[in-house]
């Protein structure tokens, strides 16, 4: 008998976009790399009929969603943004841009608020104990400790504590999520992130000239330079003479980006792309060292090994921030030495990264060590069936929490 899994997830920040009775929302870590494996196992993703920055939405858009909870024997929750409502006001949008220009012109502070999801929730009414109910993560989700967050934005934040404390299972991508989910719910599981090795393709010729160190960030730079603007990036500019550095990630639409990044040391800049296009875009890059270094911050430790497994899954060697403190951290997945390296503080930055320059074989060791790991571990049939063990509990346990209704 097929299980049948309703994905409600956000629009934008994720990549996601949901259709009418349409495939699930595209979100390439937690959810659509599962369509085709779970269709195997006898599980149907479906996403919501409906995107969530349309109007249409804030009027009937309630009753189309209650009506393919019906179809529904579990429902998959993300965190969702859903509205912008001001404090000193009655202004209120679905659109940030708006709530931006709002607070510009007022001096008010709009902040989104999960609206939908709470209501949502709350009127599934007799259904709730009927469906299973799931809610999943793998973003850091603690407001109080949140300090990089707008003001604004940590009502938000603190919204998601509602459907955590009351979801059948919590499922996230790591262990340190799940220390700090497991104080608002008994029952979390951590599924770490998968990824399909087959959608790193290069489809553009490799350049000549030394060897590439490449570091990114898939949606936009200027969140991320503190994390490079330390130990990582004085360590590089100690090997620039073998080494081209080169960044995957800029904003387009922020021209400064570039300047500033090439005013920190890289060679090349190459832009930010569609989420469907990354792995390709990735690829065109052409790393033969990838970094990952991580300005330490509660939201970094919450972090799961994302930069490892995408240059694992290009054959190429990684060198990763060495995670102070004792407990999980972003990075404890990997074999120190095996498939990876780890650099703490500038010496063992540049220690590491001069390893990795000096020695070809090096590289091409730990590089495809790693990529057989991900692929042995990583690969997403490997971990659909997590997520199909995850969707049948939850299914079997309908109603099983009602904690903080």
């Amino acid at each position: 008998m097929t299980l049948r899994v309703l994905v409600w997830a956000p629009a934008g920040a994720d990549g996601v976009l949901i259709k009418p009775t349409g495939p699930p929302p595209v979100q390439p870590w937690r959810v659509l790399c599962y369509v085709e494996p779970l269709a195997a196992m006898g599980i149907e993703l479906r996403g919501l009929p409906l995107v969530v920055d349309e109007p249409a939405l804030y009027s009937d858009g309630l009753d189309a969603v209650k009506a393919a909870a019906d179809w529904a024997d579990a429902i998959l929750f993300r965190p969702i943004e859903t509205d912008w409502a001001c404090r000193q006001c009655d202004f209120r949008t679905p659109w940030e841009a708006l709530a931006r220009n709002h607070a510009a012109r007022t001096g008010h502070e709009p902040s989104p608020e999960d609206m939908l999801l709470r209501r949502f929730w709350n009127d599934l009414g007799p259904r709730r104990a009927q469906v299973g109910v799931i809610f999943d993560t793998d973003h850091w989700i603690e407001p109080d400790a949140m300090w990089w967050v707008p003001a604004p934005m940590r009502d938000q934040v603190a919204g998601w504590r509602h459907p955590i404390t009351t979801a059948d299972l919590v499922t996230v991508s790591t262990p340190r999520l799940a220390r700090h989910c497991e104080r608002f719910n008994p029952n979390v599981r951590v599924i770490r992130n998968s990824i399909d090795v087959a959608q790193y393709v290069p489809t553009e010729p490799r350049r000549k000239g030394r060897a590439r160190l490449v570091w990114y960030a898939a949606g936009g730079v200027t969140d991320r330079l503190s994390d490079w603007t330390g130990p990582a990036r004085a360590a590089a500019r100690e090997h620039h003479d073998r080494l081209r550095s080169v960044f995957v990630g800029a904003n387009p639409n922020r021209p400064e980006d570039g300047a500033t990044l090439r005013s920190a040391s890289w060679d090349e800049v190459r832009p930010a792309v569609d989420f469907r296009v990354w792995p390709r875009a990735l690829a065109n890059s052409w790393p033969d060292i990838g970094i990952s270094p991580l300005r330490p911050s509660p939201y970094n430790a919450c972090r799961g090994e994302n930069h490892w497994l995408e240059f694992a899954a290009l054959g190429c060697p990684a060198v990763v921030e060495g995670w102070r403190g004792s407990g999980p951290n972003p990075y404890d997945a990997i074999r120190p030495g095996v498939d990876g390296l780890l650099a703490r503080g500038r010496q063992e930055w540049s220690d590491q990264i001069g390893r990795l320059t000096r020695s070809p074989q090096l590289r091409a060791d730990i590089g495809g060590a790693a990529r057989e790991r991900v692929i042995r571990e990583y690969d997403p049939r490997v971990r659909a069936a997590e997520m199909a063990d995850a969707y049948r509990w939850a299914a079997e346990h309908a109603g099983i929490n009602r904690r903080g209704e």
